[in-house]
């Protein structure tokens, strides 16, 4: 088993494949399967542990402090120190070219596949969306908090995020439409 350097900070389970993101800047993805195998001595079939490093990912130059893995497996996701985030392809581990824009630590990724979109959130206080496919950011929330962004995620028409003042916030950009439909009627 590979030995993690540094602080583990994020990680995600699709199935038998975990994704772990450090604070010596590396992303790893595992395969945590089991091996049941015939303990002779006792006359049972016991579950065995079997943790294997399939692939790591590194950052530019600093730690990560979170991580995304897509439901398909393709990609992953990871962002951190070094203020950007980056794109790989899960299977080749090639790095696709890297989002940038946040001035400060990337905090937080939630991928909405069902969208296509990224959704980010950083100590710069800022929440933005990226393209999934093409890596452009299609929106930005500058100083959408007074202090760090800790947690984003989204669905089809809302971002909900927490940020260490304490608060919950929802940009919901489906407000207003069903009573806007409702008074047509």
């Amino acid at each position: 088993m590979t030995v993690i350097e540094d602080l583990v900070n994020a990680v995600q389970l699709r199935g038998q494949l975990v994704i772990s993101a450090s604070g010596e800047g590396c992303a790893r993805l595992w395969n945590v399967g089991y091996e049941r195998r015939f303990n002779p001595y006792n006359g049972q079939y016991e579950a065995t542990a079997d943790t294997k490093l399939v692939k790591e990912f590194w950052s530019h130059e600093r730690g990560l402090a979170c991580i995304e893995f897509s439901d398909d497996g393709k990609y992953v996701l990871a962002g951190g120190n070094d203020m950007m985030i980056f794109k790989y392809d899960a299977l080749t581990g090639t790095e696709f070219p890297r989002m940038t824009g946040h001035t400060a630590l990337v905090r937080s990724l939630y991928l909405d596949e069902a969208s296509g979109r990224i959704i980010s959130g950083s100590y710069d206080s800022s929440i933005r969306v990226w393209d999934l496919h093409t890596g452009e950011q299609t929106m930005c929330f500058p100083a959408w908090t007074t202090s760090w962004m800790l947690s984003a995620k989204s669905d089809y028409r809302r971002i909900v995020c927490t940020s260490q003042d304490s608060r919950a916030l929802i940009l919901d950009f489906g407000y207003g439409v069903e009573d806007a439909e409702l008074l047509e009627s």
